[in-house]
C-alpha cells in the first residue's frame, strides 16, 4: 500500500489584493505578518473625508489580532459595549 503524496505549501506567495478598504486592508495585515509579500492595489486616494464616528465592538478583536487597538485608542474612538434595536409598527398599516 502506497503513502499519498502530500505537497507542503510554500513558504513565501506573492498575494495582490484588490481593494483597501476594510476587509482588504485588513487581509494585507495578516497576510503580511504572516510573511507573504503583499501588494495592494487600490483607486482611491487616502486618506479620504469618511464618516464613522465609532466602531462596533465585533471589530475590537480583529483590531487586537493585527496590533492595531492601541492606535484606535489613542485616536479617541468611542467605545461601543452595546446596541439596542427598536421597531415600531403602525397600527394603522397602508
Amino acid at each position: 500500500m502506497s503513502s499519498p503524496d502530500y505537497q507542503l505549501p510554500p513558504k513565501t506567495a506573492q498575494v495582490l489584493i484588490i481593494g483597501g478598504g476594510p476587509a482588504g486592508s485588513y487581509a494585507a495585515s495578516v497576510l503580511a505578518r504572516e510573511g507573504l509579500n503583499v501588494t495592494v492595489f487600490e483607486a482611491d486616494k487616502f486618506p479620504r473625508y469618511h464618516v464613522g464616528e465609532s466602531l462596533l465592538p465585533s471589530v475590537r478583536p480583529y483590531f487586537r489580532f493585527i496590533g492595531a487597538e492601541s492606535i484606535l485608542e489613542d485616536y479617541g474612538f468611542m467605545r461601543k459595549v452595546d446596541a439596542k434595536l427598536m421597531l415600531f409598527a403602525s397600527s394603522n398599516p397602508e
